[in-house]
């Protein structure tokens, strides 16, 4: 009988660490498909929606959302937007997006690798996460 190690189910290079933190995403280029190009799309609230994260990595997150995304959607993420002291912004490309069989959470679930990863995002994430349950 094969053994399997303790580190065998855990395939990804960046450890994940759970952490639920509401927030707003942004929509900042739309994917457009097999041509390679994108089309960028005009900022403002009408491409603003809300997110959830469900982990975080040192170089990406997963999130819940309703907007309609797809996969190489670029977004920006921003945690606590009403506190300087703790407000967080990432900004990466969606490399998959699943639609949820129940929209608890929100209606798709993606992950989302960050444009520059952070070593540190999982220890801030958690700041932010600690901010947000002590202003409540």
């Amino acid at each position: 009988m094969m053994q399997r190690h303790a580190r065998a189910s855990e395939k990804r290079r960046f450890p994940r660490k759970i952490v639920h933190i509401s927030g707003m995403g942004e929509l900042i280029s739309k994917w457009t498909g097999g041509d390679g190009k994108r089309l960028h799309e005009t900022k403002g609230t009408g491409n603003r929606f809300p997110i959830s994260t469900a982990d975080v990595s040192s170089c990406g997150l997963q999130i819940h959302f309703n907007a309609d995304l797809v996969g190489g959607d670029f977004v920006r993420l921003i945690f606590a937007p009403n506190d300087p002291a703790t407000r967080l912004v990432v900004e990466g490309y969606l490399v998959w997006v699943r639609k949820n069989a129940v929209d608890i959470f929100g209606r798709y679930t993606a992950g989302v690798r960050m444009k520059l990863p952070d070593t540190h995002l999982p220890e801030k994430m958690a700041k932010v996460e600690t901010g947000m349950e002590e202003a409540a």
